[in-house]
């Protein structure tokens, strides 16, 4: 009988290397990592977008949106 494993976290990659904010897995390209993004994209149908953005600009640093961001811009133009 085999032993039940640890479920993976989000901010591991296949080789149970830990993966840096914004990072995409290179086994998993469509795979992001962003708790900003994820935020973003879980409430941004529950709450006004006031709200959304200051509570983002409230909890967030700055240098954490401005990579949200670029990834965001870097995964859009990858799109296209």
């Amino acid at each position: 009988m085999s032993t039940p494993t640890e479920p993976r976290s989000s901010g591991e990659n296949f080789d149970d290397q830990p993966m840096s904010a914004g990072q995409v897995s290179d086994n998993m390209t469509s795979c992001v990592t962003s708790e900003l993004l994820c935020f973003v994209t879980d409430k941004s149908g529950l709450l006004p977008l006031d709200d959304l953005v200051k509570i983002c600009t409230d909890f967030y640093k700055d240098d954490e949106i401005y990579a949200a961001r670029k990834l965001l811009e870097n995964t859009n133009s990858n799109i296209k």
